[in-house]
C-alpha cells in the first residue's frame, strides 16, 4: 500500500483526524505526511478545515459516494441537532457522546 492509500484509509476510518494522528498511526514521515495531505486536499480526494491552529481531514463526499461508502459519520447522518453545516453536526455529535461519557 503507498502513502496515498495509508492515508486514505486512516481518515476514511478516522474521519476528522490531524497531522499528529496519521503520524501517530502510520510509519509516514512528518514532511511526506504533510506533501502528501495537501497533494490529496488538492485533488479533491479529502477535505480539510483549521480547527485550533491545525487542520483536520476528512474523506470528500464525492470519493466517498463514488466509492459506495455511503456509510461514514458524514455521509449517513441526515444533520441531526438541526444543523444545516456538516462540521458543526459532526462537533455537537462529539460533544453529546464526550458528555454522556461522563
Amino acid at each position: 500500500m503507498n502513502n496515498y492509500e495509508t492515508i486514505i484509509k486512516f481518515i476514511t476510518e478516522n474521519p476528522g483526524s490531524g497531522l499528529a494522528e496519521l503520524q501517530r498511526h502510520t510509519s509516514i514521515s512528518k514532511p511526506s505526511l504533510t506533501s502528501t495531505l495537501c497533494k490529496l486536499a488538492e485533488r479533491g480526494y479529502l477535505w480539510r478545515t483549521r480547527t485550533g491552529g491545525r487542520f483536520i481531514y476528512f474523506e470528500s463526499r464525492s470519493v466517498a459516494i463514488k466509492r459506495g461508502m455511503a456509510t461514514g459519520t458524514v455521509l449517513n447522518n441526515p444533520m441531526k441537532f438541526g444543523c444545516a453545516n456538516e462540521l458543526t453536526m459532526m462537533f455537537n455529535r462529539c460533544l453529546a457522546a464526550a458528555r454522556s461519557a461522563v
